[in-house]
């Protein structure tokens, strides 16, 4: 109960705090991924195929930029701003931090998940039906996760507020690009492969493939994404340093 009301109290303070990042926000979950699936529907054309794999590319991008920027940039600014040591006087545990982080990570990946595929449907781009845009959304969500824990990893790891930035901002796109999102695991280099698949956006790039394309329930890459998840919050959980 004492962790459901901490991290409660977090993630009321990072909403609040939210609000003035409306902008940058709206713009990953509506400008960016349209703007790439429109470049995408401009280069191949009718391949209805082609273009949902291209329009999944363009979300889990979005995914990565609007998911690293909200905990990463939001942890580095606690640590070298001074909001941390407000936090510590609460006092807040580091689990109820780090859960109040990525339940904010998971709902701004679950509105954007859900905006962008219900769009997408609209204009005729794809054809989502009930039960895959619900897995979508999961599916956003659940890697919405992962994003969380493991921006949350980085920007505890970050000497200092400059390279801390600059390194959150190289995963957020980093991860996409060695991802298979507008290709196959295979296609890339042996070293990269494992990175590839404990990625954020393997599974989840696959379950919106499937939305878009109205096809079976995809339950196997809702699980995967779901114990990747797991796994970097745990991770997270135990190698961040959470001063005492």
């Amino acid at each position: 109960m004492i962790l459901l009301r901490q991290t409660g109290a977090v993630i009321r303070l990072l909403l609040a705090h939210e609000r003035g990042n409306f902008q940058f926000q709206l713009f990953n979950a509506f400008v960016y991924p349209a703007t790439i699936a429109y470049m995408g529907w401009m280069i191949v054309g009718d391949d209805e195929a082609l273009l949902r794999t291209w329009m999944a590319g363009a979300i889990c991008m979005g995914l990565g930029m609007g998911g690293f920027a909200q905990v990463g940039f939001g942890v580095i600014t606690d640590r070298f701003r001074g909001r941390m040591d407000l936090l510590r006087c609460q006092p807040i545990s580091k689990g109820a931090y780090l859960a109040g982080q990525i339940a904010v990570v998971m709902v701004i990946s679950l509105a954007l998940v859900g905006f962008a595929v219900g769009l997408f449907t609209l204009l005729g781009l794809a054809r989502a039906s009930g039960p895959t845009f619900a897995a979508a959304v999961a599916g956003g969500a659940t890697a919405g996760a992962s994003i969380g824990a493991l921006g949350a990893l980085l920007a505890f790891r970050a000497r200092d507020f400059d390279s801390g930035n600059t390194t959150i901002a190289m995963a957020a796109l980093g991860f996409a690009l060695v991802s298979p999102v507008f290709y196959e695991v295979s296609a890339l280099p042996a070293l990269l492969q494992p990175v590839a698949w404990l990625s954020p956006f393997t599974g989840v790039a696959e379950i919106l493939r499937t939305a878009l394309a109205a096809g079976a329930f995809p339950l196997a890459a809702l699980v995967w994404t779901l114990a990747c998840a797991v796994l970097w919050g745990a991770l997270s959980y135990r190698l961040i340093e959470w001063p005492s």
